[in-house]
């Protein structure tokens, strides 16, 4: 008789691994991530395959990244001096709220004076400034005697850095206020050299003229800096920006030259502000609509 072995007894170890041993093996049900759900019920709904569902993402964040660039555009103002001269606008608008972007109407080119211009500036009894770009290469030629006005604290600023003192400053930063300035202090005769752009008009001196003896010339030339059409053109393109500040007549002759090349110019609900009276008749006189900075911020804030 053969020893006695509990291999195969009922409830013995052996047989209860024998019977684990052919049981079928449970399959494990993956997890299925709620991404992954998702993909699934587009792809049963809308009939397509994983590369349509890809492709239908791809288009879903380009429209959502669109709608952002737009979103950033709201309250965006373009500053449109200089480079270097927008700290102070800069300040003003995002002080208010709003954010800025500057792209430069002007770039100043020097030019060499001739004998004339130099006698000219040598022999002023006053000097007139309605901005900071000649007044450096002015008074290279000037003599230490000479009375200076200016059309406001900027160009006040680039005189006494270049060793001068200020007689007069406008009340306000138009040409209107500096000829009514000139005219109440200064004496009948009085010799006065006006320097401006090749893009500025005869107002000033045509004001003065009754009387005081004026000289003017062009003390400088205001262009185009490369580039700046083309950034301005995208902008409006875009449909980015929210309002246009402007600080002169030229700039906003030039700004306008930029915005009528596009075909939808009319159409676009565009602010335009205007620093001063005398750039804010220029856009008036063009046939647009536009409003001085004090009065745009305060119909922004709804006062």
């Amino acid at each position: 008789m053969p020893p006695y072995s509990q291999k195969n007894q009922p409830g013995s170890r052996s047989a209860r691994h024998e019977a684990l041993a052919k049981r079928p093996e449970l399959v494990k049900e993956p997890k299925v991530s709620a991404i992954s759900r998702q993909v699934a019920r587009y792809i049963a709904t809308q009939g397509t395959d994983l590369a349509g569902y890809m492709t239908a993402l791809k288009e879903r964040s380009k429209r959502i990244w669109e709608n952002s660039q737009k979103q950033r555009g709201q309250g965006l103002v373009l500053l449109t001096r200089g480079k270097g001269l927008n700290q102070e606008d800069r300040g003003f608008f995002e002080g208010a709220g709003f954010r800025t972007v500057n792209v430069s109407l002007t770039g100043i080119e020097p030019i060499t004076f001739s004998k004339e211009m130099v006698a000219a500036i040598r022999h002023a009894q006053w000097l007139v400034f309605t901005s900071q770009a000649p007044v450096a290469p002015v008074l290279q030629q000037a003599t230490s005697g000479v009375k200076i006005a200016v059309i406001g604290e900027k160009t006040g600023a680039a005189v006494a850095a270049a060793g001068f003192t200020v007689d007069l400053i406008s009340p306000q930063e138009t040409k209107q206020a500096l000829v009514e300035e000139l005219k109440r202090r200064l004496p009948l005769g009085t010799q006065v050299v006006y320097p401006k752009s090749q893009l500025a008009d005869t107002s000033l001196e045509e004001n003065l003229a009754e009387q005081l003896r004026v000289t003017s010339f062009t003390g400088y030339r205001n262009i185009l800096p490369e580039n700046s059409q083309k950034r301005i053109l995208e902008l409006l393109t875009k449909k980015r920006l929210t309002a246009v500040y402007l600080t002169s007549p030229s700039a906003w002759r030039r700004f306008r030259e930029i915005y009528e090349t596009l075909p939808t110019a009319s159409d676009e609900k565009l602010q335009l502000i205007a620093i001063g009276k005398t750039t804010l008749a220029a856009i008036q006189k063009d046939g647009y609509q536009a409003l001085l900075k004090q009065e745009w911020l305060a119909l922004t804030k709804g006062e």
